[in-house]
């Protein structure tokens, strides 16, 4: 199945290998693009998570240093491919999309957060968790498929629905990564 899905609908598909190809490639295109307010990049999301299906959408998170440098290059940023969402931003949090050329076919969700805070460490979390927590995963991956029957297109109420459970994933995998420390 190829990368992107139309606005507001929800389709999942199992895993593609070409999603962690396609995922490197954009990583290296955002630290380009992002410069020397990066501190790392990473494919998240169930995209990122072999064993489970997923929407074809990439999710990736950017871990910067300084929110008032990104907003000094936000003029940059429009001159690229990626279309800013502000109406999803937060102090410190911005969302970009990118879409394939011509259409409004999504193709990755670019989430902006202060690198080693809360939310960029709950991304990492939970894709990790759940890629070495199985039951956990198909247990997501089954909430997924039942929302994908309900919501089909409405993406916003299909990721409202999954909250309870990504935040009960997110305290676990934060128990969890504490052995590790």
């Amino acid at each position: 199945m190829p990368i992107g899905l139309k606005k507001n609908t929800v389709v999942l598909c199992p895993h593609e290998d070409e999603w962690d190809k396609n995922a490197e490639a954009t990583i290296k295109e955002l630290y380009q693009l992002f410069g020397a307010v990066t501190k790392d990049i990473q494919h998240i999301g169930s995209t990122a998570i072999p064993t489970i299906s997923a929407k074809a959408i990439i999710d990736i998170v950017v871990g910067i240093y300084n929110f008032d440098l990104l907003d000094k290059t936000m003029t940059h940023l429009k001159s690229s491919k990626l279309i800013h969402r502000p109406n999803n931003d937060l102090p410190e949090y911005r969302m970009f999309v990118i879409c394939e050329e011509g259409t409004e076919i999504r193709t990755h969700h670019i989430h902006v957060v202060t690198y080693n805070s809360e939310e960029w460490n709950n991304q990492l979390n939970f894709r990790d968790y759940l890629n070495s927590h199985q039951s956990v995963a198909t247990e997501y991956e089954q909430l997924k498929i039942t929302l994908q029957k309900e919501c089909f297109n409405d993406r916003v109420l299909y990721t409202k629905s999954k909250d309870d459970f990504i935040h009960n994933v997110f305290l676990q995998a934060k128990n969890w990564r504490k052995k590790f420390e």
